[in-house]
C-alpha cells in the first residue's frame, strides 16, 4: 500500500495536535474565567465600595463586566 502523501494546500489548523491544543487552550481559558467571576453578592457590594472609596456615588451606577457572555454580572 502506498504511503499518503501529505497535500501541502492542507491547513495546519485540521491537524489532530493542532486541534488538541486548541481544545485544551480554550478549555483553561474557560476554567480561569470561572475562578475569576464575581458571585452574586460581589455584585451587589462591589458598586458600594467604589462610592465609599471615591466619596460619591458613580456616574453610571451599573457595572458591565460579563453581560452578553453568561457571567452574572
Amino acid at each position: 500500500m502506498a504511503k499518503k502523501r501529505s497535500n501541502p494546500l492542507t491547513s495546519p489548523l485540521d491537524s489532530p495536535p493542532v486541534r488538541e491544543a486548541a481544545r485544551a487552550l480554550i478549555a483553561a481559558v474557560a476554567e480561569e474565567t470561572r475562578k475569576l467571576a464575581l458571585s452574586p453578592r460581589a455584585c451587589q457590594r462591589t458598586p458600594r465600595q467604589i462610592e465609599r472609596q471615591r466619596g460619591r456615588e458613580p456616574f453610571f451606577s451599573a457595572l458591565g463586566g460579563g453581560i452578553g457572555r453568561g457571567l452574572p454580572c
